[in-house]
């Protein structure tokens, strides 16, 4: 079961991808004291072959605070209040609630349950809208996939889409696009601006990430081989470079090598966050 759920986190991951810079920003507009709640929700569906399928649906409620700004960028603290977590992984389900956590030595409580209430630092690029931390959590010394996919067993509750720097100049129809690359994962984005309507921008956006790549997890060495591809829109407030919402469908085919044995994988998935203040 250990074994499994490591597979549902990879590929829970797998269906989220981090904003990539794109040219001349303009910069994000926050005010210290600034509260935002995101609500990030997840519903996944996996195929291992030879019959393994597995259903995830996640949802995690994070408050975003700007607690100081500086000369280039804004201090956020942001800290995970809720946790709903679903699973079907071949006929075994799990779930977990962090306002009726239950069995306090399953998975998803140990995975999900000592996170909440908790606190991360970080920083907001103003000109970029990129988020950073100031130094890496234990979770994510912990586990190197997270800094891969930005999503595993991640504290940020989708900080890191949170902001989106609007390029000047930019007029409805036009395109741009970015590509990066980092320790065996490249992502390329295309992203076309559809429509502003009361200084609320839209933007379409494809996504193309391919990962090569061995790490060690929970004590476990995996080679990960994947292509994701994804689809979806970003809602921003074109003044303050805040999202108001993002949503993604994405589909992935790849492999995980775990100790020897191969598992095929594919799977397709939807993500939705959303950004009240």
């Amino acid at each position: 079961m250990k074994k499994i759920f490591t597979l549902i986190m990879i590929a829970g991951s797998l269906t989220s991808f981090s904003q990539s810079s794109a040219p001349s920003k303009a910069p994000i507009q926050l005010k210290k004291g600034l509260v935002i709640t995101a609500v990030n929700s997840n519903d996944m569906s996996m195929d291992m072959g030879m019959g393994g399928e597995i259903k995830n649906n996640t949802t995690l409620t994070t408050t975003i605070e700007v607690t100081d700004v500086m000369s280039n960028s804004y201090k956020i603290t942001n800290t995970t209040t809720k946790a709903k977590v679903s699973m079907d992984a071949m006929g075994q389900e799990s779930n977990y609630d962090s306002e009726n956590p239950g069995d306090p030595e399953s998975e998803l409580t140990k995975t999900f349950g000592e996170k909440i209430g908790k606190s991360e630092f970080g920083m907001i690029d103003m000109n970029t809208g990129i988020y950073s931390t100031d130094k890496k959590s234990e979770e994510s010394e912990g586990n190197p996939l997270q800094s891969i996919f930005g999503g595993l067993d991640d504290k940020s509750g989708g900080v890191s889409d949170a902001f989106f720097a609007l390029p000047q100049g930019k007029k409805i129809g036009d395109n741009w696009s970015t590509t990066d690359s980092s320790e065996g994962v490249k992502v390329h984005n295309t992203y076309t601006l559809n429509s502003i309507e009361e200084g609320i921008a839209t933007i379409g956006l494809k996504t193309e990430m391919q990962i090569n790549k061995d790490v060690e997890v929970q004590n476990m060495s995996m080679t990960i081989a994947m292509t994701n591809n994804g689809t979806g829109t970003i809602s921003v407030d074109s003044k303050t470079g805040i999202v108001k919402k993002k949503m993604m469908t994405t589909e992935m085919e790849g492999s995980l090598d775990v100790m020897g044995q191969s598992n095929p994988v594919s799977a397709k998935g939807t993500t939705e966050s959303t950004y009240t203040y």
